[in-house]
């Protein structure tokens, strides 16, 4: 048994719509069980005409507990790389209209179907839509995937979204021409059909950023780092390059607000450093750096959020005092520059504090003298 679980694929929005269909999976699975919801209406029905209806209910119902496990696992591992490139909204309307065009084309098709099978159901075609929509926005990012044979032999490995897909997608071509065409295969082939165009598409309009790990650039060789490369050998007119560089801020911002939002602070911190070591700096507001700073404090990462602190006491004063103060016990307990402390907190306005703050402040400096007549040394340096 094969079971993918994650992927390293660069994520800007947390998998809350792929949460939430798994939720609502399960949820109507366990009540079609317990038969508290008919089943049979669910059911994408051939040859008894169309039922739009169907078309979306069909991608809900499954043929019991391991049906919906399987297809739940595959959900997971798909949804979080498309969804974290899309974002909520987008990410579930592109797996509706996935579901539902294949519903339509399916019922279509079999609409003078008479033999011994009902219809069809299940989630199926609507994820290998996905893999097939990840395939190509990620085919060179890896899948982490466990591997169970028994009782005695477990492992896990890594293998590229491309080579998993293209393994699925074979598998599912031979199982297909081998059973005829009423065998399952054929639905998660159309599945597939459905998402790849439509992949193309969102990337082929910039709806989505692969940074140049798509499909066509990894087939390509001009991908990554190389394209990069590539773009910044070729001289172009400075108006030009001063448009490119506003659409680059702009990107990299909204990547930038992205990390934050999904509570991956360093990364987005990475974001900027890139962007200063481009001579092309974000244009961050004080709620933004605000945020930054927050969220660096929220992953311990002191001694990275001290440049960006600085930075703030630069550029705004709202709370200027709060940040001196924090950024002085930063000085103090995580950097071992007890002078600089001091230095940071001569700058505060302690007319304007509260007794807390006020509390706070004699305590930093108290502990910062006491290091300091300990014979802390102390690097005369501008940098952080």
């Amino acid at each position: 048994m094969f079971i993918p679980y994650s992927c390293d694929a660069p994520l800007y929005y947390r998998p809350i719509g792929t949460v939430l269909l798994i939720v609502l999976n399960v949820a109507i699975a366990l009540a079609h069980l317990s038969g508290a919801i008919p089943q049979e209406p669910w059911i994408l029905q051939y040859g008894n005409g169309l039922h739009p209806q169907q078309w979306l209910l069909c991608n809900f119902a499954h043929q019991g507990l391991g049906h919906l496990l399987g297809n739940m696992v595959f959900l997971w591992v798909f949804g979080l790389v498309v969804e974290g490139k899309l974002g909520f909204a987008r990410f579930l309307s592109c797996y509706l209209a996935i579901g539902i065009a294949f519903g339509a084309i399916n019922q279509t098709i079999m609409l003078g179907y008479s033999g011994e099978v009902p219809g069809c159901m299940g989630a199926s075609a609507a994820i290998f839509g996905l893999m097939a929509m990840a395939c190509v926005w990620a085919p060179a990012n890896e899948v982490s995937v466990w591997v169970w044979m028994g009782w005695i032999i477990h492992f896990s490995f890594d293998v590229s979204v491309g080579i998993l897909s293209a393994f699925y997608l074979g598998i599912e071509t031979l199982f297909a021409l081998l059973l005829g065409t009423l065998s399952s295969s054929w639905l998660h082939l159309l599945g597939a059909l459905i998402g790849a165009p439509l992949a193309i598409v969102m990337l082929k309009r910039g709806v989505v950023d692969c940074e140049d790990w798509d499909l066509f650039s990894v087939l390509s060789g001009d991908y990554g780092q190389y394209a990069k490369e590539k773009r910044e050998a070729i001289p172009i007119p400075e108006e030009q390059a001063a448009e490119k560089r506003q659409q680059k801020r702009q990107e990299e911002t909204r990547r930038f607000d992205a990390y934050l939002e999904i509570g991956q602070p360093l990364k987005a911190l990475a974001v900027r450093r890139r962007m200063a070591d481009l001579n092309c700096p974000l244009e961050l507001n004080e709620q933004q750096t605000l945020r930054l700073i927050g969220g660096l404090h929220h992953a311990g990462a002191w001694a990275e959020s001290a440049p960006v602190m600085a930075d703030y006491l630069q550029q705004f004063t709202a709370k200027a005092d709060a940040v001196r103060i924090k950024l002085a016990q930063i000085c103090l307990q995580a950097l071992e520059r007890p002078h600089k402390a001091l230095e940071i907190l001569a700058d505060v306005n302690q007319a304007a504090l509260t007794d807390g703050e006020t509390a706070r402040l004699k305590k930093i400096a108290l502990a910062a003298k006491r290091q300091i007549q300990a014979g802390a040394i102390e690097l005369d340096d501008a940098a952080w």
